[in-house]
Parts: structure tokens; C-alpha cells; sequence
């Protein structure tokens, strides 16, 4: 880049880059100061209306989190608890069973999950094999797909003569 041509190029393009930048930079702290004024807005009409502050509703949490509420909906959607299995006629399936149970967390890892399948493993063992069938798919799927491109590559018109035992 030692032509003038390229060096001006260079030049208008780092003072052109530099004044979007500046301009983004306020647009981003106009656009914070409007968030700010809307907080003290609605703070202010809460007041008005409760007569308090003590509670705080953020009620834009679903732009940084989409799903924001979704627990709380999903706690509120379980089934009330069955009758008790001890009673008498009363014959819960293990699904009845597996659904009045309370929900694990969304924010729990997967040792969570999985040490919480081995400790209810015996108690819905249906479930659990289910769950255990369909989850370890995302777990095999690439190597599965290893495994017949290597069988693709295997079997050419080279190697046609290898017996389908050896493949």
C-alpha cells in the first residue's frame, strides 16, 4: 500500500469509519438516556398508583431474556398434586406421577439433569428410558455420521469384493 492512490483510499476510509463510530457511540447513550427516562417514568406512575416503590417490574426483561416468564408460566400450568397414592382405589400411572412432580429448574447443567434422571430412575422407569433413548441422539449424531462416511468410503468399486461381515 505504499501508492498514493491506496493511501488516501486508507486515510478517507479510517476518517469515514471514525465519524460512524462517534455517531453510533451517541446514538447508543441517547438511546440510554431514553431507557433511563422511561425507568424513572414508570417508577414515578407506580408510585402514583401503589403509593410504593417496593416492587419493581421490568416489563422490557424479555428483550434480554426471550424467555423471560417462561418458568414462572410453566410453574403456574403443573398439575395440581394427585391424590395420594396410599388412598384407597387410587391408581396413579407414572405419568401422573413423573407430571405432579416439581419442574427442574431451565438454568440447571446437564449433570443437573442427568444426575436428576438417576435418582428417578427407578421410580418412573419408563420415562427414564424414554428420556435416555432421546437424548443421547444429539450426543451420536455426528459420530454416526462418521461412521457412514467411513462405510461410503469402504465400499468402492476397488473394494467390491470385501464380504459385507468385514464392512
Amino acid at each position: 500500500m505504499s501508492q498514493p492512490q491506496y493511501i488516501k483510499a486508507k486515510h478517507h476510509f479510517e476518517r469515514v469509519f471514525s465519524d460512524y463510530k462517534s455517531r453510533a457511540i451517541k446514538i447508543k447513550e441517547y438511546h440510554r438516556q431514553e431507557a433511563e427516562f422511561a425507568e424513572i417514568d414508570a417508577e414515578a406512575l407506580r408510585y402514583e398508583r401503589d403509593g410504593s416503590i417496593d416492587e419493581v417490574v421490568d416489563e422490557d426483561a424479555w428483550r434480554i431474556d426471550p424467555f423471560d416468564g417462561f418458568d414462572a408460566h410453566m410453574n403456574a400450568q403443573q398439575a395440581p398434586p394427585p391424590a395420594q397414592p396410599g388412598a384407597p382405589g387410587v391408581i396413579l400411572s407414572e405419568f401422573e406421577r413423573w407430571y405432579a412432580e416439581p419442574l427442574l429448574s431451565r438454568q440447571s447443567t446437564p449433570k443437573e439433569q442427568r444426575d436428576y434422571l438417576i435418582s428417578k430412575y427407578l421410580e418412573f422407569p419408563i420415562i427414564t428410558q424414554i428420556a435416555l433413548d432421546f437424548l443421547v441422539i444429539l450426543a451420536t449424531l455426528a459420530p454416526s455420521e462418521r461412521v457412514f462416511s467411513e462405510a461410503g468410503n469402504l465400499i468402492s468399486k476397488k473394494r467390491t469384493r470385501i464380504a459385507s461381515d468385514m464392512v
